[in-house]
């Protein structure tokens, strides 16, 4: 069962031939195992999804069905109908909520129109007033008016920053505190912001593993040779960062050897110096086979990708939800995005924030999470600011109509 023993080959015969054999074999088991395990998470969302859909249909459906009855006798009341609208509202938005946890299993693309991200926040906060109110959490609203609208799926992002205002309310807790939720335009520099989404060696090996994530994002898998010990070591996937993850340590100021996790291929680039510290550089093949580059020295954050550098700062659109509790410890923020992580024990399914990357992501966006303990936490979605006239010509078409959620979960 241990597929990451490989064996040396030294020796040009058929010996040398079984021990390539040998190392590939392994290396598709591997592979093939990372898979099957994904697929299974996946699974799990899906079968738990279905689950939920089938449970809460025929209640749902009785809400649904009596609120707007009631809807339609409000006559003159103005209180009463707004809050029957809410209801109705909501209720509609519980089965878009199944359908979009079905969507982050099967990665189904969101369905785009132009939305003001403003009034959708505005509805998103209208939604959790009640349950702040019981915690005792104030919110302050900051809102830029001049944010020109972005193509998007209201509901999905209305989704997101429920679960973000939740989430935060729990984490201040019974003792109260406040949250702050605002939205402005913004020009994101690439580096500390640019996921990378592809990563390869010189030969052609993929190297993101969706099975360890940083941020959110596959790391980008690759071996390190350091002190005459090769351990795994994990590259952060966001262009300009340096939240490596690494199975051993490796003392400050060595250079490090670095090899492809699969075929164990050289990354190192023997032409070319770090600009910072003059030592080896490692190089990987992204989008469009633009090398990106690392510097091999422990402790030395040098980086370089020049086509991103190239195209400059992206216009996004950006929304943050700040709030005053307790913080995250440092060890759960590279594991908050993934599936079934949970920092609330038995109180939480860890899928809120998984379910929020996969509608950011599906967007084309990212999501940022800073945090420190015992003075609270910042997520920062950015969602890109494309005209929405073309983001609505690509929309894909709404599905057809299903037997009420039960169909959706089918």
């Amino acid at each position: 069962g241990d597929l990451t023993t490989t064996i040396p080959v030294t020796a040009g015969h058929e010996i040398g031939d079984l021990a390539r054999s040998f190392n590939a074999m392994t290396r598709r088991l591997a592979e093939t195992q990372r898979q099957l395990t994904q697929a299974d998470k996946l699974a799990s969302v899906g079968r738990l999804a279905a689950g939920v859909a089938h449970e809460i249909n025929n209640p749902l459906t009785g809400v649904l069905t009596y609120a707007s009855f009631l809807l339609q006798r409000a006559g003159g009341d103005p209180g009463l109908k707004g809050d029957l609208e809410v209801i109705v509202r909501e209720t509609k938005r519980c089965r878009e909520i199944v359908r979009g946890l079905l969507d982050f299993a099967r990665q189904t693309p969101p369905r785009r129109q132009p939305i003001d991200l403003n009034e959708v926040t505005r509805r998103a906060v209208a939604v959790v007033m009640n349950q702040l109110a019981l915690h005792h959490v104030s919110l302050t609203l900051d809102l830029s008016e001049t944010l020109p609208p972005i193509a998007a799926d209201a509901n999905q992002i209305q989704q997101v920053l429920v679960n973000l205002m939740l989430n935060a309310a729990e984490a201040i807790g019974e003792e109260g505190g406040g949250i702050r939720v605002a939205s402005h335009q913004a020009d994101l520099p690439p580096r500390g912001h640019a996921p990378i989404r592809k990563a390869a060696c010189p030969k052609g090996c993929d190297l993101l593993d969706p099975e360890r994530r940083i941020g959110g994002l596959p790391a980008i898998r690759v071996l390190r040779q350091c002190a005459g010990r090769e351990s795994v070591h994990y590259l952060d996937p966001v262009y300009g960062r340096f939240n490596h993850l690494t199975a051993e340590s490796c003392e400050d100021g060595v250079a490090a050897v670095f090899s492809c996790s699969r075929c164990r291929a050289s990354l190192l680039v023997p032409e070319r110096r770090c600009e910072r510290c003059g030592a080896p550089v490692l190089s990987l093949r992204g989008p469009e086979s633009e090398p990106i580059e690392w510097c091999t020295r422990t402790g030395c954050h040098w980086t370089r990708w020049e086509a991103r550098d190239r195209a400059g700062a992206e216009r996004v659109a950006e929304i943050l939800v700040e709030d005053t509790g307790a913080g995250i410890l440092p060890e759960a923020l590279p594991h908050l995005f993934e599936p079934f992580f949970s920092t609330k024990g038995t109180r939480g399914t860890g899928l809120g924030l998984a379910v929020t990357w996969g509608i950011v992501e599906g967007h084309g966006g990212t999501i940022e999470v800073a945090s420190e303990i015992g003075r609270g936490s910042r997520f920062i979605v950015h969602l890109p600011l494309e005209p929405v006239e073309a983001a609505a010509r690509q929309a894909p078409a709404a599905p057809p109509a299903t037997n009420g959620m039960a169909g959706a979960a089918a």
